[in-house]
């Protein structure tokens, strides 16, 4: 039994691995991405980052008006 039960687990172990060395690369990859974007918008004049706040909190309370009709419906 222990010679069968060893081969069938090396494989699984080893698939893991690299699923978990490519997230750890994909992380680092969105990192650096985030960075650049970030850079750019430090880059860019104080209206245009007034700007894309105003959108984004536009859309949060979107988000919320949404899920409280929801809720109400409910």
């Amino acid at each position: 039994m222990s010679s069968d039960s060893i081969p069938s687990t090396m494989p699984p172990r080893s698939s893991n691995q690299d699923e978990i060395d490519s997230n750890e690369k994909e992380e680092v990859g969105v990192d650096t991405m985030k960075m650049k974007k970030m850079y750019r918008v430090v880059l860019q004049k104080k209206s245009v980052m007034r700007y894309v706040l105003m959108k984004m909190e536009r859309r949060k309370l979107k988000i919320l008006k949404i899920e409280l009709s929801n809720r109400r419906r409910e």
